[in-house]
């Protein structure tokens, strides 16, 4: 009997000895298989290890500061890096492979404030989540003065040409 009180129709010590040597065969057979699982499961998870992420994501919603309205096209930007995003149109941005660190991140759109956010932290394998608010400003453009004048020869006229017109007294 077992540990459950079951018992076995035969048990391995009374069986004949060939019978024996083919069920040690077969045991050994199983217990290879058992082996190569073990291995293939520990390699798995030796590899999973290996090939685990070494960036972070940065990403978030960018609105107007007084009405909540998305900004999309605004453009936010890691200093001192080349990696960046501008916002879609619902005003949400991600930037992805953010090798991880501290950074500062810089949001800009035309008629809106500057907003820098200094010691945003990325870690490994983590989506850091930023929601900025831009808050409007007036654009201060110098006069534009645009002067039209007539060319002296047109390049398009084949033959001369007169233009008359009735003198004012």
């Amino acid at each position: 009997m077992d540990t459950w009180g079951r018992a076995h129709a035969r048990p391995h010590a009374l069986l004949p000895h060939r019978k024996r040597g083919k069920d040690i065969a077969v045991k050994q057979a199983g217990s290879a298989s058992r082996r190569i699982a073990r291995t293939v499961v520990i390699l798995h998870f030796c590899s999973a290890t290996l090939l685990a992420g070494t960036t972070g994501k940065i990403a978030g919603r960018i609105s107007d500061g007084q009405t909540h309205d998305a900004l999309p096209g605004t453009t936010i930007m890691i200093e001192g890096t080349h990696l960046g995003a501008a916002a879609d149109v619902d005003g949400y941005y991600f930037i992805n492979n953010v090798p991880p660190g501290t950074y500062t991140l810089v949001a800009s759109l035309i008629g809106y404030q500057k907003a820098t956010i200094k010691n945003v932290d990325v870690r490994i394998d983590l989506t850091t989540t930023l929601d900025v608010k831009l808050n409007p400003t007036t654009v201060d453009v110098a006069e534009v003065v645009i002067t039209a004048e007539r060319p002296l020869v047109q390049k398009d006229l084949t033959s001369s040409s007169v233009t008359v017109s009735p003198k004012a007294s």
